[in-house]
């Protein structure tokens, strides 16, 4: 389920060397949330999440433009080519493309990757993934699929007020491309950017900012 990630290895092995827990702390319009990492299971997508909030990327004001009973998504802001169109350059290219990924936590530690033994862990509420170097996903209420493909690394998890107070709360009226064939969508961001996607769905919650925190020990 995960795609390519964009992370260099060096980066991801200065992760994996870091005891002290590492958590991210973001903002939405509906509240904060934390998120849990675990760059032990996850080394390159945890890398490329820090990429992606130092960068800036995370704190562009990106919609949570797909949200139905088990998931939430986000990610999508204007496409390079739509940016190009208008004269601008894209400030987060470095960000959006790479190579390594990695493998499902239970594959590293027994070296398994069989279908039984992948289907013995789908991930669970609050599970906080990347789905494409820069897609994310939060998952709302467990599934039988979700977690069961051998590059399925969930980066961390977020905590049940966090999912209560924020995700549970996210307006999903417009409906949206993927499972109701209306409302906003990955092409829609891309083409009218993420300030015309606010004009067009007012009510939409967007993700504010985020920040990496290294707690001590």
């Amino acid at each position: 389920m995960l795609s390519i990630f964009g992370v260099a290895l060096g980066v991801a092995v200065a992760l994996g060397s870091e005891s002290a827990p590492l958590t991210l702390s973001c903002h939405t319009t509906r509240g904060p949330f934390t998120v849990s990492l675990r760059p032990d299971l996850c080394q390159n997508g945890t890398a490329q999440l820090m990429r992606l909030t130092e960068s800036g990327f995370l704190s562009q004001g990106l919609a949570f433009f797909r949200i139905n009973k088990g998931i939430v998504q986000f990610g999508a802001d204007e496409s390079p080519v739509s940016r190009k169109r208008r004269g601008a350059s894209d400030p987060f290219g470095a960000v959006r493309h790479g190579t390594m990924r990695d493998w499902h936590p239970k594959c590293g530690l027994a070296g398994d990757c069989s279908k039984p033994v992948l289907k013995e862990f789908p991930w669970s509420r609050g599970t906080f993934a990347l789905i494409s170097s820069t897609q994310m996903l939060v998952v709302k209420r467990r599934s039988r699929v979700m977690g069961t493909n051998r590059f399925d690394c969930p980066l961390g998890t977020i905590d049940e007020l966090g999912m209560t107070t924020v995700f549970d709360q996210l307006y999903s009226g417009y409906g949206n491309k993927v499972d109701t064939k209306t409302g906003p969508g990955q092409g829609t961001i891309a083409r009218q950017a993420l300030e015309g996607t606010r004009r067009s769905f007012p009510k939409l919650d967007f993700l504010l900012n985020c920040t990496q925190i290294r707690l001590s020990v």
